[in-house]
Order: C-alpha cells, then sequence, then structure tokens
C-alpha cells in the first residue's frame, strides 16, 4: 500500500470542477423549487411558494446569463450579473441551509471571476463573506476555501493560504471518504 500523499487542492474555478459546485448549487435551487410547489395550499403559503419561486428563478436566471457572458468572454458582465442576485434576499419560507448553498455558489463564483481579472484582494473578500454565511463539510465551503487560498497566495500571503488549502483538503477527503463508504455497502 501506497502512502496517502496530499497536493495542493486543484483549481475549483477550472469548467469541469466549477460546473461542478455550479450543478450542485443548480440542485439546491431545483429542491428549493419542489419545495416550494409542495407545500399546503393556503392564500399565505401561496404567497410564500410565489416569492420562493421567484427568488430561485431570478438566481438560476443570474447564473444563465452570467454564463453566457463568460462564454462571450465579458467577465465585468457576468460579475454584474452575479452580484446582482447575490444582493437579494432569500425569502423567509427558504430553509436556511439552501439559502446559504445558493448564495455561497454565487459568491464563489464571482471570487473566482475577481480571482481572475487579477483582483486578489476582492476574491479573498468575496470568498470570506461567502464563508461568513456558515461552513458545512460540503463542496460550497470548500469551493470557498480554495478561491480564498487561490487569492492568499496571490496576494504573498502563504501560511493563510496553507489554512485554507488544508481545510478544504480536510474536507474533501472527508466527502470521498463518505462516497467510498457508501459504495462498499451493500
Amino acid at each position: 500500500m501506497t502512502p496517502r500523499r496530499h497536493h495542493r487542492p486543484t483549481r475549483l474555478d477550472a469548467r469541469p470542477t466549477g460546473r461542478l459546485a455550479r450543478l450542485v448549487a443548480l440542485s439546491m435551487t431545483f429542491l428549493l423549487a419542489l419545495w416550494a410547489g409542495c407545500t399546503a395550499p393556503d392564500a399565505t403559503d401561496s404567497a410564500a411558494r410565489g416569492s420562493a419561486a421567484s427568488w430561485v428563478r431570478e438566481v438560476r436566471e443570474a447564473h444563465v446569463l452570467a454564463d453566457a457572458a463568460e462564454a462571450q468572454g465579458d467577465l465585468d458582465a457576468a460579475r454584474a450579473t452575479l452580484t446582482q442576485a447575490s444582493e437579494l434576499s432569500p425569502p423567509a419560507e427558504v430553509a436556511p441551509t439552501h439559502a446559504r448553498a445558493v448564495r455561497q455558489d454565487l459568491y464563489f463564483r464571482l471570487a473566482a471571476l475577481a480571482a481572475r481579472q487579477g483582483e486578489a484582494r476582492v476574491a479573498r473578500d468575496t470568498a470570506t463573506a461567502g464563508l461568513a454565511l456558515g461552513r458545512g463539510d460540503d463542496v460550497l465551503t470548500a469551493n470557498l476555501l480554495i478561491v480564498r487560498g487561490e487569492a492568499h497566495e496571490a496576494l504573498g500571503d502563504a501560511r493563510a493560504a496553507s489554512t485554507d488549502y488544508l481545510a478544504a483538503l480536510r474536507i474533501n477527503e472527508a466527502l470521498l471518504d463518505a462516497v467510498l463508504t457508501a459504495e462498499e455497502t451493500p
């Protein structure tokens, strides 16, 4: 058996992994939309469903528009669209964990875009704001830690970068262990 080697996590703003993070967030928005459509039908719940569904729709549309802007190389337009979506307050009827997931994905994308544009301080601050929404042993937290670690690295703060990379690595290892354990269970 070969010993485990720890490597610095790969960039999560690269296309495949960034898409995975967005897929997770879009899955959360789908669950929110499903939840919004499955509550009891009284007048109050109907208004709540409408507001939750509207928020989900606006965030999903922002991701689509940002993807299109990125595809055309217009990173400023992508950032503007995502910034506007990140400033939307989630309706009270949206579960806090769901709101955190959706909002953290927005902050991750904004931080990654700032990093791509050479704005390491903005990337660091945006990732920190996303982490301030809450932390979990999930891909959303790991993504924010990695993009913040990259920003720290770009700013010459190796110690802070190392701390963020290690925290992200621990989360990713825990997630991988959970998947492998689940696959072994009959």
